[in-house]
């Protein structure tokens, strides 16, 4: 008796409920239901997938982007530049020494930009020790700073400071010995420079 009265129940809600509908047309809903979750499902898959690539891609060039930055610092991380001149024109000429081993050979007028004569591209590891004997001379606490009628210059350029030494052209044999020996090195390289300029 109890069961019969649940299987009463039972067709009596599906009756209210479900009224006429026939049951195939229960299942066409029920599957159209399930697909249409599942379109929904993989939308949102898709859509993670393509946010993920695109932030993968957005990381991958931001780190380029900095390689790159990092790299075009190096290559200008310091210079150094010695020149001699001044007089009656006040015309100086020197030569500029780059971290990435290029020479340049220059002249300047007074209140004009420098003019490069020529440029010339040497070791890197050449300058790197001419920079090495600098740093370890001890010269970066030597001050020498005296002009003549014709004066010498030396200057070591770092991106957050500048050291500069000068001396009157004719007393090369008075200043530091430390300074005057490198200076002599520094000038025979870039001669060579020069030569290798030529050259080309």
């Amino acid at each position: 008796m109890l069961e019969n009265h649940l299987l009463l129940i039972n067709d009596s809600y599906h009756k209210r409920n479900l009224g006429t509908v026939p049951y195939f047309q229960l299942m066409d809903r029920a599957q159209i239901h399930v697909c249409g979750v599942f379109t929904l499902l993989i939308l949102l898959s898709g859509f993670g997938c393509k946010s993920e690539s695109v932030r993968k891609t957005s990381v991958s060039e931001a780190s380029q982007s900095e390689a790159d930055s990092s790299a075009g610092q190096k290559e200008d991380t310091f210079k150094i530049r010695i020149a001699s001149g001044g007089g009656v024109s006040g015309l100086f000429e020197g030569y500029t020494l780059y971290a990435d081993g290029t020479v340049e050979h220059w002249q300047k007028w007074p209140s004009q930009q420098d003019s490069v004569l020529w440029s010339v591209k040497q070791a890197p590891g050449q300058v790197a020790e001419l920079q090495k004997q600098l740093e370890e001379s001890g010269m970066l606490k030597e001050k020498t700073h005296k002009t003549g009628n014709m004066t010498t210059t030396v200057r070591y350029i770092l991106p957050d400071t500048t050291f500069t030494w000068s001396w009157p052209m004719d007393e090369l044999n008075r200043i530091p010995e430390d300074l005057s020996k490198w200076y002599v090195q520094v000038k025979q390289f870039c001669e060579q420079a020069e030569e290798k300029a030529r050259e080309n």
